[in-house]
């Protein structure tokens, strides 16, 4: 293993992206979660940007005032990426405060009855106890609070996920002949970022979504584009019928309990060159390389790919890479305050030219993530 992580090293071209892979690799060692934020926060300290579902309830609400409803673990992680953020986060609830600390991590703590007082009646409401989360709401509504303040994290994790628009488009500059393959398009918001990322100046979209009714969803959000080709299969290193497990935009295979849909190698379904290969496909990212053998290796396409659906993505997929073309320079970005949205990106070319790398400045990510570890085990 040494091995592989010395190589990728070697291809990484600036210092965020060691400092990241550094970061990410301690993490598929560990575990520790809390660990791994606290290094990682301020690696991403700018360009936050509030998930889209919250930032609805924000600009609904006139706001950027928010409280935590649940002063734990959850609530401690949530009042940090909500910071990092820009949110103004105004105290922490609980049920009954009056039986612990009046303030939890520099926050008042109080109880219900003051969401409706000042300073507290315009704040949105984000419920920070998973378990419990929706009879918490309907205590809230039942006291005659609007359900447009309060918000339930959809994360498995009852995080609040922080991401940064054109994820798959801020290291790279655009050439006026790009032909963009999308593996994993789900909804069309990537190929809504991909025009504007080229100004609408491109030959050819490949989008491939297996789900039949994300198809019509594909097609109505890109109408007005020119030269989008909707491929209806998942994204796999050979041609069958997988089981595929529903989940929104995280639908992914699975091994039984899921629905049909066809799966193919990219390197049957899409025959023209490609400049830009980009793949968010929920764990099925190195199996859908290896389909993609024989495209990579003809085109030397530029590459956008997650690293973050499996535990050891960080060292598999750039050493998959690397064994099939050893010229590809690395970079590393991170989207959100989680350990969601690690995305990789693979050049032949001397890159990138779409960002100013040198404003970052860093510390070694591995003595920055030892420090945090030996404070919370004093602490």
């Amino acid at each position: 293993m040494y091995d592989k992580e010395k190589l990728i090293r070697s291809r990484l071209q600036d210092d965020l992206s060691r400092s990241l892979f550094e970061v990410r690799l301690r993490y598929a060692e560990t575990q520790d979660y809390d660990a791994f934020t606290e290094a990682l926060h301020p690696l991403v300290r700018d360009g936050y940007f509030v998930n889209y579902e919250m930032q609805d309830i924000l600009v609904r609400n006139g706001t950027r005032e928010v409280v935590l409803y649940g002063a734990g673990k959850t609530g401690r992680r949530n009042r940090a990426i909500l910071s990092l953020a820009g949110m103004d986060v105004l105290a922490f609830v609980e049920d009954n405060p009056s039986g612990r600390e009046s303030r939890f991590e520099g926050l008042p703590v109080v109880g219900p009855e003051a969401l409706e007082r000042e300073p507290f009646r315009r704040a949105v409401i984000v419920i920070c106890c998973p378990s419990r989360a929706l009879s918490v709401r309907e205590m809230l509504l039942g006291s005659g609070i609007s359900g447009q303040r309060i918000w339930v994290p959809s994360s498995s994790r009852g995080l609040v996920s922080i991401n940064k628009p054109m994820q798959y488009f801020d290291v790279f500059a655009p050439s006026g002949e790009e032909t963009f393959v999308d593996a994993g398009a789900y909804d069309g918001q990537s190929l809504l970022d991909f025009r504007t990322w080229t100004g609408g100046q491109y030959r050819k979209v490949f989008a491939l979504e297996p789900l039949e009714e994300m198809e019509a969803v594909i097609r109505r959000r890109t109408e007005g584009m020119h030269g989008v080709e909707i491929l209806p299969y998942a994204a796999w290193n050979r041609e069958e019928t997988l089981s595929f497990q529903v989940d929104g935009d995280s639908s992914a295979v699975t091994e039984e309990g899921g629905i049909p849909v066809c799966a193919d190698r990219l390197d049957h379904l899409v025959r023209e060159p490609v400049t830009f290969l980009k793949m968010d496909i929920e764990g099925s990212e190195l199996p859908a390389l290896e389909g993609a053998r024989g495209l990579i290796l003809r085109d030397r396409p530029r590459l956008a790919v997650c690293l973050y659906h499996k535990r050891w993505d960080i060292l598999d997929i750039p050493a998959w890479i690397l064994s099939l073309v050893p010229e590809y320079r690395f970079w590393i970005r991170h989207y959100s305050g989680t350990d969601l949205e690690t995305v990789l990106f693979a050049s032949v070319r001397e890159e990138p030219v779409g960002m100013d790398v040198q404003k970052w400045r860093l510390p070694r990510a591995a003595r920055l993530y030892q420090m945090m570890k030996a404070k919370r085990k004093t602490s």
